[in-house]
């Protein structure tokens, strides 16, 4: 027979049973009284120890039908639906003109035979990395996608229920792999800039760890600047244990400086993408971070995937250190697209934020108003409700394929949904 001896106990054996499934989502556990009286416990042990469990999201209570285990499995915000007379302004892509022809970089690789057992980071991808794209100075890790090296550093560090700062708004795959690890996020607002200084200051005493985007914040565009980043950097350096995870997705076409706050803490990471810039189905990604997170990362990767493929790294280092050139172009292109529908939208009325990036964030009156409006028209753009932990009252419209057009027609259009009044696609 189980016997436990205090709340901890009791909270860490159920907690124990229910990542292993033994406790599967929906399972009602006994009631307090009935508990108690089965484990010689007191009542209000066991209602500490729910009280724990609900704390870490384990459990839900339900009133009187009693506290349930909660259903784990991850809830992702969907896709937007882009119906096949729509023009896509909606799903984030990078255009395909503007990304490196991989098959020609293919062609020049020789590729050798590699077996299991070697050096899971290719030294000429490192130096790639480090010489075209960044060079903080923590040891590297690669990973299959920025989200995926995010997952992988949390996981080093949190449990169930631990609290972590995401954007607000932000990319809403964060905030998804936030519940879907147990964890709690907490919005911090942001500006042009990042994350306000006061909106951190007012949240970091309740925080485990901290996720920003160093530039071309998704959805807002937002980077941090050098003042910015001396700013949160004050603020950090009072919580020395907090984990600090930094997203820079946009690199090479990123067209802005990267300012970090992460390196020298104790504990962060930076994890920097390439999906944007050279493609998203290469999957790859470089971490940076301290030793011990480093060494969470790679022990962990190694009981799973073991490494990401030298094929993948070769590639991408070619790429990397071959086609400045068109990454230069991509950066051009894509802010003089992005800065035309800002200019667009501010002829007809509207102050849009867009500092960086391949999005505009557009606030409106009514989201489902000016969604169906441009669906209307011909144009798909994406509900900013996704992206925001409260009320959004905005709406995401991807530029990298954008023409001057184009531009003016989703331009009007939002202006008129503000007014109620209906907008007639011409042509």
């Amino acid at each position: 027979m189980l016997s436990f001896q205090s709340a901890s106990e009791l909270s860490a054996h159920l907690e124990a049973e229910i990542l292993a499934g033994r406790l599967a989502p929906g399972d009602r556990l006994d009631p307090v009284r009935s508990a108690a009286v089965a484990l010689d416990l007191a009542p209000n042990t066991v209602a500490s120890a729910y009280r724990t469990l609900s704390e870490r999201g384990l459990v839900i209570g339900r009133g009187r039908r009693g506290t349930f285990v909660a259903d784990r499995r991850p809830m992702v915000a969907p896709e937007p639906l882009i119906p096949e007379h729509a023009i896509d302004l909606a799903s984030g892509n990078p255009d395909p003109e503007l990304l490196p022809d991989l098959g020609a970089v293919i062609s020049r690789i020789d590729v050798p035979r590699t077996l299991y057992g070697e050096a899971p980071v290719l030294a000429e991808f490192e130096r790639a990395v480090r010489r075209h794209l960044v060079d903080p100075p923590g040891e590297m890790v690669v990973v299959s996608g920025a989200l995926d090296g995010i997952e992988r550093v949390l996981a080093v560090h949190l449990r169930p229920g631990d609290r972590v700062g995401i954007e607000n708004p932000g990319w809403p795959a964060m905030a998804d792999l936030i519940r879907a690890m147990l964890l709690r996020p907490v919005p911090i607002s942001i500006d042009d800039q990042g994350p306000m200084p006061e909106a951190l200051r007012s949240s970091v005493d309740t925080l485990d760890a901290l996720v920003l985007t160093s530039r071309v914040q998704n959805p807002t565009g937002a980077c941090v600047t050098a003042s910015r980043a001396e700013q949160l950097s004050e603020i950090l350096d009072e919580h020395p244990q907090l984990l600090v995870v930094e997203d820079d997705h946009a690199g090479p076409i990123s067209g802005t400086d990267l300012f970090s706050v992460g390196p020298g803490r104790e504990r962060w990471a930076l994890a920097a993408s390439m999906s944007k810039a050279i493609g998203p189905d290469l999957r790859i990604a470089a971490l940076f971070g301290d030793p011990a997170t480093m060494n969470g990362v790679r022990g962990r990767q190694s009981v799973g995937p073991g490494w990401v493929s030298h094929l993948l790294q070769r590639i991408a280092g070619r790429v990397l250190a071959e086609q400045q050139v068109a990454f230069d172009r991509a950066t051009e292109t894509y802010g003089e697209r992005r800065l035309a529908f800002v200019s667009e939208l501010e002829r007809a009325g509207i102050e849009a934020r867009a500092p960086s990036g391949l999005n505009v964030w557009v606030p409106v009156l009514d989201v489902a108003a000016a969604v169906a409006a441009c669906l209307d028209s011909g144009y798909a753009v994406r509900s900013g409700d996704t992206f925001v932990l409260d009320d959004s009252r905005a709406v995401r419209v991807t530029t990298s394929r954008l023409s001057p057009t184009q531009a003016l027609e989703v331009s009007q259009v939002l202006a008129q949904s503000h007014s109620g009044r209906r907008h007639t696609r011409s042509g």
